[in-house]
């Protein structure tokens, strides 16, 4: 798309007239105090027939299921709300979405993370991976066929959610 135009930052450094054929919000939702007021806006940043591409953790994914507050998909004190795929579903339902597809999805490295997780203490991403981290990295290496068994399946570690809005609102 030689001819687009791209925006990565704020949406309030735009003009609020500026309007889009897609917008993508990747691990934000889940870090907001009112997601739904925020969906409505962008809603109303789209164009007619516009679609909004949200990618979130899965609340009920395996590695909360197997290690909870452990999970980097729970990251703690960060992601203030876990979604569940109904409880997507309610949310850009009452944002005025009229079309929603939502898939289950697993970055690869996200095992990883939680791996880390699992054995490291508080700031290791700001510094290199220690002896047992390392050792939970390999195990999670060798277990990786299996872990992405799961990535296209509910147990997956995050949703990526397709929401198409039939007309616009004003931004709010």
């Amino acid at each position: 798309m030689p001819e687009g135009f791209f925006h990565a930052g704020p949406i309030q450094e735009l003009a609020e007239t500026e309007t889009f054929d897609v917008i993508r919000t990747d691990n934000v939702l889940e870090h907001l105090t009112d997601p739904l007021r925020i969906l409505q806006h962008l809603r109303g940043r789209l164009r007619t027939g516009g679609e909004l591409l949200a990618y979130v953790p899965n609340g009920d994914s395996l590695s909360v299921r197997l290690f909870g507050q452990r999970s980097a998909t729970v990251w703690v004190p960060y992601h203030l709300t876990l979604f569940s795929r109904r409880g997507l579903e309610a949310l850009f339902t009452e944002a005025g979405f009229s079309s929603l597809e939502i898939t289950p999805f697993s970055p690869p490295d996200w095992w990883s993370l939680t791996a880390r997780q699992l054995v490291a203490k508080p700031g290791f991403l700001a510094r290199p991976p220690s002896r047992i981290e390392r050792v939970a990295m390999t195990v999670r290496a060798l277990i990786l066929p299996a872990l992405l068994m799961f990535s296209r399946t509910p147990l997956a570690e995050e949703w990526v959610v397709r929401a198409t809005s039939s007309q616009r609102e004003e931004p709010r």
